[in-house]
């Protein structure tokens, strides 16, 4: 595991200076193209979706008690970080890749409407709000066993 998290719930995606990898889009279609999108979602996604094909192409691992990708390659370290003033990110990654967010959302619901958040594991969060609105939550402590 990773020192922190970082947990994406507006538009994104991964890129390289030539190609979209994958997007947020891509987990809503099948992973194999002779399929029809309509009828792979009737049949319960019987296949994975295009987005975890591309992110296992990449990637090179799965864990199966997480039912996850994992990355076993030495590929895709954080370099560098852009933002804007809306909470747009950009993340420069090692291999030439680039992971891109974009907020795009007015709902200024507190309680329903988070952007991205990023996280220490079981320490401080920085939570995204639409409009760029960046709050700190601090963690919270752990009761008597």
């Amino acid at each position: 595991m990773g020192a922190y998290a970082l947990h994406v719930n507006c538009p994104w995606r991964l890129v390289t200076p030539e190609k979209i990898i994958t997007g947020s889009s891509d987990y809503w279609q099948p992973s194999d193209w002779h399929k029809n999108s309509v009828s792979w979602e009737k049949e319960g996604r019987p296949t994975p979706h295009l987005q975890e094909k591309r992110i296992l192409e990449l990637f090179l691992g799965y864990d199966p008690d997480t039912k996850s990708c994992e990355n076993i390659t030495s590929w895709l370290v954080v370099e560098k970080v852009d933002s804007d003033n809306y909470g747009g990110v950009e993340i420069y990654l090692t291999g030439n890749y680039r992971l891109q967010l974009f907020p795009d959302s007015t709902d200024e619901d507190p309680i329903i409407q988070e952007e991205w958040r990023l996280l220490e594991p079981y320490g401080v969060h920085f939570v995204l709000r639409p409009n760029g609105v960046l709050e700190r939550q601090e963690p919270i402590p752990e009761g008597p066993d």
